[in-house]
């Protein structure tokens, strides 16, 4: 059944083939930080995404995350918690609280979060299995939605003009092939949300950005 197919897809088998690897070579320029500017940082990155995982599997609780409690999730991710910091990373959080993502959640009837998956590659020559975490994933009643969060400091302006080639769009669609063959259900869309513009763009479904 589905729960066992979930269940056995985030089991460790065979050699392993990173999802994130397959990210081309040559990035869209528009998904590089400011020129003038330096980005966010890996550790800052990592604190938004354990904020927005607290905040959709406390997506019942409406009492909202305390900036103490933000400054906590930077100081343990290793990130500086600073005011600034802490306002910016509540700001992220509370984009996402008031996007369309955050309302289909609420209508979900499956919903998981920070996912580990292993998908093994039938047509590969030599046995591979492909791995990755895959930040949300819940079930409407089209099929399942797909969500990466991404952290980068870029030109909202460029958001609407992604090409279809952009570093992240191999590893949303290898995403959602691989989720559709470990739950045996269609994908309706994967995206990624900008969390610094409070932007979703689709890059598989009827809405992908193409």
């Amino acid at each position: 059944n589905r729960q066992t197919r979930i269940r056995n897809g985030a089991q460790p088998s065979y050699r392993a083939e990173s999802v994130i690897d397959e990210k081309p070579g040559s990035p869209d320029i528009s998904l590089d930080p400011e020129d003038d500017q330096d980005g966010y940082g890996e550790e800052f990155g990592t604190a938004l995404h354990v904020l927005l995982d607290q905040r959709v599997r406390m997506r019942n609780d409406e009492s909202s995350i305390t900036s103490a409690a933000v400054a906590a999730v930077l100081r343990q991710a290793g990130a500086e918690a600073t005011p600034e910091q802490v306002r910016r990373a509540d700001a992220m959080v509370g984009r996402f609280l008031d996007s369309s993502l955050w309302t289909e959640l609420q209508a979900a009837d499956l919903i998981y979060t920070e996912y580990p998956f292993a998908h093994e590659i039938a047509d590969a020559s030599v046995p591979v299995v492909r791995r990755g975490v895959i930040d949300l994933a819940y079930r409407r009643r089209e099929g399942w939605v797909l969500v990466d969060y991404k952290s980068d400091r870029i030109r909202e302006e460029t958001l609407a003009t992604l090409s279809d080639d952009h570093p992240y769009a191999q590893q949303i669609r290898t995403y959602a092939e691989s989720w559709a063959a470990v739950v045996g259900e269609p994908v309706h869309r994967a995206g990624l949300w900008f969390a610094d513009a409070g932007t979703h763009v689709a890059v598989v479904g009827p809405d992908a950005n193409r």
